[in-house]
């Protein structure tokens, strides 16, 4: 994740959405996901954009178990 916000230091904030809508025809997992993308713009004037950017991990190729002294 890279944050492009701008914004510095720490934020405590309620969302509000709903979180398990009543199954209807076409409701879906997109569906739910277009409630939480939209409650993040409307409440908190955030957008989520998808995108590539490096980042940084760690491959770990080999584990063994400590042999016991």
């Amino acid at each position: 994740m890279v944050d492009n916000t701008g914004l510095d230091g720490h934020y405590d904030f309620t969302l509000t959405f709903d979180r398990n809508p009543v199954p209807t025809a076409g409701t879906d997992a997109m569906a739910r996901l277009h409630d939480i993308l939209s409650a993040m713009k409307e409440q908190l004037g955030l957008k989520l954009e998808s995108g590539k950017a490096p980042v940084r991990f760690l491959v770990i190729d080999h584990v063994e178990r400590r042999s016991a002294n």
